[in-house]
């Protein structure tokens, strides 16, 4: 994840990172694998996520930096829910309400290999 966003402090605590990612985004720990997996990663490429991502950044000054770090806190606003709308998710960011399933597991999936 951007720096801007996660200060690593003391590299013997291995939750400082995501414990700093959560509170600045104000995300729950078990929402980062749905994060992960919005902003693009190894299980669900960019290519599936171009248009939500561009979508997205519709009305955003760029910052010049990493265009992630300009549409993070909007992939955030889908994250924070209580409950997990993976229907809503795979219309809205695959693009296909029949990846439910896809994005449920690709995300359980995450979950298991990162915490």
């Amino acid at each position: 994840f951007p720096a801007q966003f996660v200060e690593h402090r003391n590299p013997h605590r291995g939750h400082d990172r995501q414990v700093l990612l959560t509170k600045n985004l104000g995300l729950k720990e078990h929402h980062l694998p749905l994060l992960s997996c919005l902003l693009g990663n190894s299980l669900i490429p960019a290519e599936l996520l171009f248009s939500f991502h561009k979508k997205l950044r519709s009305g955003l000054q760029p910052s010049g930096h990493n265009p992630v770090l300009d549409i993070m806190p909007r992939i955030c606003m889908y994250v924070r829910p209580q409950k997990t709308q993976y229907s809503m998710l795979a219309r809205t960011a695959l693009c296909d309400d029949t990846k439910t399933d896809f994005l449920q597991a690709i995300v359980t999936r995450y979950t298991f290999i990162c915490c």
